[in-house]
């Protein structure tokens, strides 16, 4: 089972979509601290269901070390919890980022950092026979209708090359 390490960003879009269970089902998922503590505040969307899967180890803290990578100066610029989700990744607790921050996604292209965001989650566990095409697209729709994405992004999500999403099958 592959391991994502994943933002809050995309854990909340991934929750409200209805798609977190089916993700958390096919990948061994990973959060820092500092992007956990952005989605389980008492009250928040979500807080109730992140702290069962939480507590039933489905979503799988972590602590990042304070040891730096040569990327770290450059991660400086990034929000903490985008922040501390890619250096968890440079510390080798994945095999890729899941996230939806702009600049955080932005930094992973650069540095050749293997990420998804939670638009392509769908358009995967499609591809990869884990989901059927209706709930393929119905899932495609929603995260479309409550993320922030580009006409390109959503273009690409939709027909980017089966190539391209290999490496994120579950």
């Amino acid at each position: 089972m592959k391991t994502a390490v994943m933002d809050a960003s995309s854990s909340i879009l991934l929750y409200k979509s209805g798609m977190v269970t089916h993700f958390l089902r096919h990948y061994k998922t990973r959060m820092v601290r500092s992007a956990l503590e952005e989605i389980m505040k008492k009250g928040y969307p979500g807080f109730e269901a992140f702290s069962r899967f939480v507590n039933q180890n489905r979503i799988h803290p972590l602590e990042i070390s304070e040891g730096s990578s040569p990327l770290s100066g450059k991660l400086a610029k990034l929000d903490q919890g985008e922040r501390d989700t890619i250096h968890a990744y440079l510390q080798g607790n994945g095999h890729f980022v899941v996230i939806d921050d702009g600049q955080g996604a932005g930094f992973c292209r650069k540095h050749h950092i293997p990420y998804i965001n939670a638009l392509l989650v769908p358009r995967i566990l499609f591809e990869s026979g884990k989901m059927s095409h209706d709930l393929f697209e119905a899932a495609f729709s929603r995260i479309t209708k409550i993320g922030r994405y580009t006409p390109q992004i959503i273009d690409y999500a939709r027909n980017c090359p089966q190539a391209d999403l290999d490496c994120f099958e579950p």
